[in-house]
């Protein structure tokens, strides 16, 4: 599943060399598969491959057989069958592997020590093995160990540490295979002597120049100067080293030079080289930023004696534009006052106007609302009325005086004609209850009186209704409403008719005043507005002239401070050139003199890294 989804291969497919029988490669089959590199010759490089010919394999380890038993002392007498190789492979290529190990499991007399001696000698590797007597304890483990870890590291030939169960004295054993397992060494088994000297003694002259060029690659420098501070560092650690072995002769006294001391040369370099780096380059910025400063100032003189030359002219033109403005100001002013001063006069007017005839309309209206009420209470009492009331009044064959005299009302009012008729006296009289039978047959009768045009009765009709009826006891609402409901509203209809025409007739000279008034006052309202349209115009361009005037005054204030400003700072600039103008020609010299510091202070600082790092365990005779 893992090839087949990793590596988009078929298991089947990758070993179909190996199978015996079949498609399907079984567990038997993975018996065939072993890696190594035991064809290659010892000391030549070796390819790690597939071995596909197993005779050849064996033929090969008994090979190996011979020729450790014709070097060893303790000649093996083993017979290589297939479970033999495969475990001489495995232990081979564990053997391959950086800070490789293994536990050989089985009884006593199994073959393991065999099998793992002949694939050390296989691989090219030494066996170290430690012998137990009777009195061997932990000083002896601890030599021993030191033993092993300098013969693999110092003097780096590939060793096989063996180890077996039966050499198990004290459990410290144990603790230092595990440390040697997995830190490749054990914790403070050498002493600070021994330490220093095997570090001394590791370092080849090549690794001080790559370590030097290692951890100078990110220092500024040219290609060569770099050359020459590697070659000083390595001449350095040298001398200081030979320097070392002479002490000793004459004093007694060791004093190590170790990687540290050469490591803590190059990070004192590095460090004390940026510090002093820094404050040259601080220094000299000191000085090229005085240099700019002065050369800023002496730019800015010219700059600010036109900007003076070309802001006096602009403020004279501003102060005379001020100047000119207040004039027209002053004019429009004036100009401004005398309008709005009629305009005020025509308001007041048109005030007087206006009061005076909302008082016409005042009157109009009070004595209108001594009638209204009584119209709209008539209005309201035919809207009580149904059609129903009205078919039987209608119905009446020889109506009521009563009904017969609101009816006659109504017929004068609406200007319906009488029938002439003769009594029994022969005498002719006007009959008006067919003509109100007519007038009350038409649906539309109750609308008809609701739309009654009242403020156009004439005198006659108005005359006659009030003389005959409205003046008449008997025309009374309440008296009528015992005869008949629907006549009583039609009664209070005609009397409030009778009302509004009384009223009105009073208030229609004052509605008349009141139309001339509010006519004479809207034509004094358009002339009003007229010169109102005036004034606002003159009045516009009195604030337009006032805003530019405060734009002006503005730009004055403003040109009068840039240009006391500008004098301000050209008088700074013109004293600061002439109190440092001495100083110009020094402060260059300074700088080139800093730059050249700069260039040339690798060498006094290395010398001093140097003496920092190596001669401090010395005597003041050997410092010299």
């Amino acid at each position: 599943n893992t090839l087949a989804t990793e590596f988009k291969e078929k298991l089947n497919h990758v070993f179909e060399h190996l199978t015996t029988s079949g498609n399907q490669v079984t567990a038997d089959d993975m018996r065939s598969l072993y890696f190594g590199d035991y064809f290659g010759k010892k000391g030549l490089g070796r390819n790690y491959d597939e071995v596909r010919d197993l005779d050849t394999l064996q033929e090969t380890m008994e090979n190996y057989l011979d020729d450790y038993n014709v070097s060893s002392k303790a000649p093996m007498d083993l017979v290589l069958f297939r479970f033999a190789i495969e475990h001489i492979s495995r232990i081979c290529r564990v053997l391959r592997q950086p800070n490789g190990h293994a536990l050989l499991v089985g009884i006593g007399g199994s073959g393991r020590s065999s099998v793992a001696r002949l694939a050390a000698f296989m691989s090219d590797y030494e066996i170290f093995q430690i012998e137990i007597t009777k009195n061997y304890n932990t000083t002896d483990w601890t030599e021993d160990v030191k033993k092993v870890l300098r013969k693999a590291g110092y003097n780096g030939i590939p060793t096989v540490f063996f180890f077996g169960d039966h050499q198990i004295k004290d459990e410290l054993f144990l603790e230092d295979i595990n440390m040697i397992l997995n830190r490749g060494d054990v914790p403070n088994i050498f002493p600070n002597d021994e330490r220093l000297e095997i570090i001394e003694k590791a370092w080849p002259e090549d690794a001080l120049e790559m370590v030097a060029n290692k951890f100078l690659d990110d220092v500024e420098m040219s290609y060569n100067v770099r050359k020459e501070v590697v070659f000083m560092c390595k001449y350095f650690h040298e001398s200081v080293r030979a320097l070392s072995e002479k002490y000793y002769e004459i004093l007694r006294r060791r004093c190590y030079v170790t990687p540290t001391s050469y490591l803590e040369l190059i990070k004192t370099f590095k460090s004390l080289l940026g510090r002093k780096r820094m404050q040259l380059l601080t220094l000299r910025n000191r000085y090229l930023v005085g240099l700019e400063k002065l050369e800023f100032a002496s730019a800015q003189v010219t700059v600010m004696q036109q900007e003076l030359t070309e802001l006096q002219p602009e403020l004279i033109q501003t102060s005379k534009e001020t100047e000119n403005l207040i004039t027209k100001i002053g004019a429009e002013t004036e100009v401004v006052a005398a309008k709005k001063k009629i305009v005020e006069a025509d308001e007041a007017t048109a005030n007087a106007a206006a009061s005076e005839a909302q008082a016409l309309k005042d009157e109009c209206e009070e004595q209108l609302s001594v009638a209204m009420p009584a119209l709209h209470s008539a209005i309201a009492a035919l809207n009580t009325l149904k059609q129903h009331d009205i078919t039987m009044v209608k119905s009446m064959a020889n109506p009521p005086a009563g009904v017969k005299m609101v009816m006659e009302a109504i017929c004068i009012l609406k200007g319906v004609k009488p029938e002439k008729k003769i009594d029994a006296n022969g005498k002719q009289f006007e009959d008006y209850w067919a003509s109100s039978k007519k007038l009350l047959g038409d649906l539309r009768f109750l609308e008809n009186l609701k739309d009654f045009d009242k403020d156009n009765i004439s005198p006659p009709v108005i005359k006659k209704i009030r003389e005959k009826y409205v003046s008449s006891p008997t025309f009374d609402p309440a008296l009528i409403k015992n005869i008949s409901s629907a006549c009583e509203g039609l009664c209070r209809w005609v009397r409030a008719i009778e009302v509004y025409d009384r009223v009105a007739k009073l208030v229609a000279p004052k509605k008349k005043k009141l139309e001339e008034a509010e006519s004479a006052l809207n034509v004094q309202m358009s002339h009003l507005d007229e010169k109102r349209s005036a004034l606002a115009e003159v009045q516009g361009k009195l604030q337009a002239l006032n805003d530019n005037y405060d734009m002006k005054i503005t730009k004055k204030k403003d040109l009068q401070r840039n240009i006391k400003l500008c004098s301000e700072k050209l008088t700074r600039a013109e004293k600061l050139l002439k109190g440092l103008g001495g100083e110009k020609s020094r402060w260059v010299q300074c700088a080139e003199e800093l730059g050249d510091t700069y260039n040339n202070i690798v060498g006094d600082v290395l010398l001093s890294s140097a003496i920092v790092a190596y001669l401090g365990p010395f005597t003041v005779e050997f410092r010299q």
